[in-house]
């Protein structure tokens, strides 16, 4: 069932895409691709089990925390460097 929900979106989106009246015409392809990255993403379950619980969730932290640390960093450097640290020329705040 999930393939079938895949396949229809991946239609959908391509023939959307490429702005073609017959959404039927690219669905063979489509579904051979499908069915060849499936057969060729992993050659054994250990390899599965090892990209499931070791390289995903390293992936996730990385992609997920990444763009906020140097978010962080820019803000800092803004901040640190800012040329009058925020006071007016008499000395008290904004």
């Amino acid at each position: 069932m999930k393939a079938a929900i895949v396949l229809f979106i991946l239609n959908s989106v391509t023939t959307r895409l490429l702005k073609m009246s017959n959404d039927k015409i690219l669905l063979p392809a489509i579904t051979f691709v499908s069915f060849l990255l499936s057969l060729t993403m992993f050659r054994m379950e250990s390899e599965f089990t090892n990209s499931v619980n070791v390289v995903w969730p390293l992936m996730t932290m990385t992609l997920g925390t990444g763009p906020l640390v140097i978010a962080a960093a820019i803000t800092f450097v803004k901040r640190k460097f800012r040329r009058d640290g925020g006071m007016n020329r008499s000395g008290q705040g904004n």
